[in-house]
């Protein structure tokens, strides 16, 4: 009688320690590095908007990281990014057509010499300095001839708020 007790003690004392330990078990599975953003691997059905930066992978490369305004990154190919609208395509507005306006040559880290128009290349907003200034580098007049710069927007309706677009990109 006395050992049917103690093992009836043990079981009951494995069974409490169990249910204490299995919710704080891994997942099997690996969860997304953001809980708020979309699981890795995962194309979007519709074109997502660069909004916070868009950068190539490394010189030369058509494979470009496109972040948007919730932060969320996306690889995406430079082929399938395009200027301006949702609404618009690789086709008709490549890339390469973006333009904006305004903006001012930056020089070890002073915006120097009269506004200009710059094509695009890639871009980053500028954290601070009031939220409407980004990072541009591009050119003026020759692609070949790439330059920082630094641009700004007075408003959503500036042309200068407008960003790129991609489609067919993948979420990582």
């Amino acid at each position: 009688m006395f050992l049917v007790g103690s093992i009836r003690k043990a079981y009951i004392a494995c069974a409490v320690l169990i249910l204490i330990t299995i919710p704080s078990a891994q997942p099997l599975e690996p969860r997304s590095p953001k809980p708020d953003g979309l699981v890795p691997g995962t194309v979007p059905t519709g074109p997502v908007r660069c909004g916070a930066s868009l950068m190539p992978n490394g010189k030369g490369s058509n494979v470009y990281t496109c972040v948007d305004w919730d932060s969320q990154s996306y690889k995406c190919a430079g082929t399938n990014c395009y200027s301006g609208r949702k609404s618009g395509s690789a086709e008709t507005s490549p890339l390469s057509k973006m333009i904006f306006y305004g903006c001012h040559y930056r020089d070890n880290g002073v915006d120097v010499g009269p506004p200009v128009n710059v094509h695009l290349y890639s871009f980053s907003n500028r954290p601070g300095d009031g939220g409407n200034k980004m990072d541009v580098h591009g050119w003026e007049k020759n692609p070949n001839d790439l330059r920082y710069y630094t641009c700004s927007w007075a408003n959503k309706h500036d042309p200068n708020h407008l960003r790129p677009f991609c489609r067919y990109c993948t979420a990582w």
